[in-house]
């Protein structure tokens, strides 16, 4: 079957009727008997912590890389190496290149369904000032 990542917000609505997730399984649905599986979170997870997760799997402090991007990679490797904060906040600057972020944002949330913090139904988390 298929695995599908994405960010919570591909569930929503389009002027269509249909989520981004609803049109991927209609579309595998007509063209294949593959199953699709989403793994999708309901909410998205704090970008800040999605990114320091991201950093912690590319060059965590003990030094045993965890992720590695092969060479060919040439545009997911440019958006680690030029997407930035807007200055003085927690928001990715998005502005200054249009054609950054995507493919990081969606490797970030790939590594957050996998290797992010599990919580239990229900369990409340503290906010760290």
């Amino acid at each position: 079957g298929i695995v599908v990542y994405g960010d919570a917000s591909g569930n929503s609505m389009q002027t269509t009727g249909s989520s981004d997730y609803q049109t991927i399984r209609e579309f595998f649905r007509a063209h294949s008997n593959t199953a699709v599986e989403l793994r999708v979170p309901s909410a998205n997870p704090p970008v800040r912590s999605r990114v320091n997760l991201m950093n912690a799997k590319l060059r965590p402090a003990s030094g045993e890389i965890q992720l590695s991007v092969h060479e060919r990679c040439k545009e997911l490797i440019k958006d680690f190496e030029q997407v930035a904060y807007k200055e003085d906040s927690n928001q990715i600057d998005k502005e200054r290149d249009r054609s950054r972020t995507h493919l990081s944002d969606a490797l970030g949330y790939l590594v957050w369904r996998e290797c992010g913090p599990e919580r239990k139904i229900g369990e409340k988390t503290n906010r760290i000032l």
